[in-house]
C-alpha cells in the first residue's frame, strides 16, 4: 500500500484488494460484513507492529551501537517478531469465527497473490512499461 502516491490511489489500492479478496473467498454480503471489520482491525495491528519494526530498524541502522546496545536491540527485535507470530495465529483464529478454516487459508493466499500483483505492477510502471491489460 505504501506505493500509493497519488491522491486517490491509496483508496483505488484498497477498493482493489477488498475485491480480490472477495471474489477468491466468494464471500457472500452477509459474511463479508462480519468479515470485513475483523479484518480491518488486525490489519490496523499488523501496520502498528511493522511500524514500530520500520522505526527499530531506522534507530538502529547507526554503527555507533555498543555490545549491550546491539544484545538489546537483538531482544527488542525477537520481541518484535514473536508479537507478529502471535498476532498471525490470533488472526487465524478470529477469522474462523467468521470464515470456514479453507477459507482463511485461501484468505492468506489471496493477500499474497495481490501484494505479488501490486509489486509486479509497481515495477512495471518503474522500468516504464506499460502493465499488461
Amino acid at each position: 500500500m505504501a506505493f500509493a502516491q497519488r491522491p486517490g490511489d491509496r483508496q483505488k489500492l484498497e477498493s482493489a484488494k477488498i475485491a480480490h479478496i472477495t471474489e477468491k473467498l466468494s464471500l457472500t454480503p452477509e459474511v463479508a460484513q462480519q468479515f470485513w471489520p475483523v479484518y480491518n482491525q488486525i490489519k490496523e495491528k499488523e501496520r502498528e507492529l511493522r511500524k514500530q519494526e520500520m522505526e527499530m530498524r531506522r534507530n538502529e541502522a547507526n554503527n555507533t551501537m555498543t555490545d549491550a546496545e546491539a544484545e538489546q536491540a537483538l531482544a527488542k527485535f525477537f520481541e518484535l517478531k514473536e508479537q507478529q507470530l502471535a498476532l498471525e495465529k490470533d488472526a487465524a483464529e478470529q477469522y474462523q469465527d467468521v470464515l470456514s478454516p479453507k477459507q482463511v487459508v485461501q484468505l492468506f493466499k489471496a493477500e499474497a497473490e495481490f501484494h505479488r500483483m501490486v509489486l509486479q505492477k509497481f515495477s512495471e510502471r518503474r522500468k516504464g512499461g506499460r502493465p499488461p491489460q
